[in-house]
């Protein structure tokens, strides 16, 4: 519980809220046109675009700063508006293919040191989820069959939450971002391949 109160704390509300808004917009949008667009196509070009850019952030030598504080300038407002986009591009992809965080991870890693850019996350994805949950129920694109799955995975989630705050505490910025790249690699051979 401690873990959750401190992220909490760190949330910067000004900029969560925007993001929240643009995920959810694109969520709802893309859960409509799931019906209209060519899924596969849209699946495996997403595949390619999430591992090339792993293999970018994994080899990349100038790694972003790494100061805890990002100052109000570098939030807003013309990198805020990218942040936007992203986000509301991530919901998209999440509204048609169910995955809607590489494009806002793929943004936010080049921006912001990691302490922020998990913090912040954190809570974006979780709103992002439930409004997906929520319009692909409203759909019929979530059986309940779906819900028993959902609740075998909270326990993991919240395990993996707790490890993952324990973690990013003792790892530098490059090992972080290699951790990443690392991640969206599978992802992308997830996407890629089965």
């Amino acid at each position: 519980m401690r873990v959750f109160f401190q992220i909490y704390r760190r949330i910067d509300w000004k900029f969560c809220f925007p993001l929240m808004l643009a995920m959810g917009s694109g969520s709802f949008l893309g859960a409509q046109l799931v019906f209209y667009l060519p899924i596969e196509g849209i699946r495996l070009t997403m595949g390619v675009f999430i591992f090339l850019f792993a293999l970018f952030l994994g080899l990349k030598k100038n790694q972003p700063k790494t100061d805890v504080t990002v100052s109000a300038e570098d939030r807003f407002p013309r990198r805020h508006l990218y942040g936007i986009g992203a986000g509301f591009l991530g919901g998209m992809f999440g509204g048609l293919i169910g995955m809607s965080g590489p494009p806002l991870i793929m943004y936010m890693k080049q921006v912001y040191p990691k302490d922020f850019f998990r913090t912040q996350l954190i809570v974006v994805f979780m709103v992002e989820n439930a409004v997906r949950l929520t319009v692909y129920q409203q759909n019929q694109l979530f059986a309940v069959e779906d819900s028993a799955i959902l609740l075998l995975c909270l326990l993991p989630l919240l395990i993996g939450l707790w490890l993952g705050a324990q973690l990013h505490l003792r790892i530098s910025e490059t090992y972080f971002n290699r951790f990443i790249a690392l991640i969206l690699i599978g992802v992308s051979v997830k996407i890629l391949w089965f």
